[in-house]
């Protein structure tokens, strides 16, 4: 497959002119900490909508090989989400993963209170766009979906420049509707859709997020 991005900020605008083609309302723009955020930033800014950036942690098989096998993200209350084929083939067991879960939580909320997540913005009636540079298993994806779930978002829309099929089919069943410029046949990987592909850092994202306006916090329940 051809790279088809110059780099995250053009896979950015390409999203944009394609979300904007879309009925949303009043959308919120949430990027998934990492690659997801200078994709967000130009969506965001194309859109006029506020943009927050949803630190997702994942969790990894025992053994030298790095292999994502579960992803946690916080929404009203934490989310895991177990890719059990990814279990499977790293002989890893459920137990193993959720005796992970704690630290997974701790660095979940230190990454949180660095971008500033206090009260959590209100989605209510409003169209979450869920942003990410792409989708190889969809696990990170489903993960932040059942968090922004958790409050009661009017649609969640997931939009990624390129995903895999397993990873689009996967993903479905978590949000309303998905915006996805790329779905190769022969996927191999999220870098391959960028001549300029990195890894982005938790402070490099919050400074590429900075000047954009925030969500407006939900409001306080009134006392009865």
């Amino acid at each position: 497959m051809s790279a088809r991005f110059g780099d995250h900020a053009a896979a950015g605008r390409a999203l944009a002119a394609a979300l904007l083609r879309r009925t949303l309302l009043r959308p919120v723009v949430v990027a998934v900490a990492g690659g997801g955020g200078p994709v967000g930033v130009e969506i965001a800014r194309a859109l006029g909508a506020p943009l927050e950036v949803l630190p997702v942690c994942r969790i990894h098989a025992p053994g030298p090989a790095v292999r994502t096998v579960a992803a946690v993200a916080q929404g009203t209350e934490a989310v895991i989400v177990i890719d059990d084929d990814a279990l499977d083939e790293a002989g890893a067991s459920e137990v193993e993963i959720r005796a992970a879960l704690p630290a997974g939580l701790l660095e979940l909320a230190r990454r949180r209170a660095m971008f500033g997540a206090g009260t959590p913005a209100s989605l209510a009636g409003r169209s979450a766009v869920l942003v990410d540079d792409g989708m190889a298993t969809g696990t990170t994806m489903r993960a932040a979906a059942r968090a922004l779930r958790t409050r009661n978002p009017g649609r969640i829309l997931a939009a990624v420049p390129i995903t895999s099929a397993q990873a689009l089919s996967a993903v479905r069943g978590d949000v309303d509707g998905v915006t996805c410029l790329s779905v190769p046949r022969c996927f191999r990987g999220v870098a391959d859709a960028f001549l300029d592909f990195r890894r982005f850092e938790d402070a490099e994202v919050l400074a590429c997020t900075r000047g954009l306006a925030p969500a407006a916090p939900a409001p306080a329940p009134h006392a009865a």
